[in-house]
């Protein structure tokens, strides 16, 4: 049953980011830079991954906290991906400043 899960688990993932691709695309916005910031190593770099894909001329910058986020913030960010949940606070934390 394990395997077939995981299956399953790949596929779906797989349809949601050619769908979530392919929606970023069409959207047709070309984005200078992006903020992704999550704790989790795997969901970041899946998110990434998402993000290259769509924009490919776009820099990608991650960051793993609250802190470091911060630290990467320039006032040219256009999108930013923000876990609520890091290891140092809230992502509303990155929100307001």
């Amino acid at each position: 049953m394990t395997g077939q899960m995981t299956t399953i688990h790949s596929a779906s993932r797989a349809a949601f980011e050619a769908s979530a691709a392919l929606y970023l695309k069409v959207a047709g916005h070309r984005m200078k830079q992006v903020l992704i910031v999550e704790g989790v190593l795997e969901t970041r770099h899946w998110l990434a991954a998402v993000m290259r894909f769509a924009y490919p001329n776009a820099k990608i910058l991650t960051a793993t906290s609250v802190h470091t986020a911060l630290g990467e913030l320039n006032g040219e960010i256009e999108l930013a991906l923000i876990d609520l949940v890091l290891p140092d606070g809230s992502g509303l934390d990155v929100l307001r400043k």
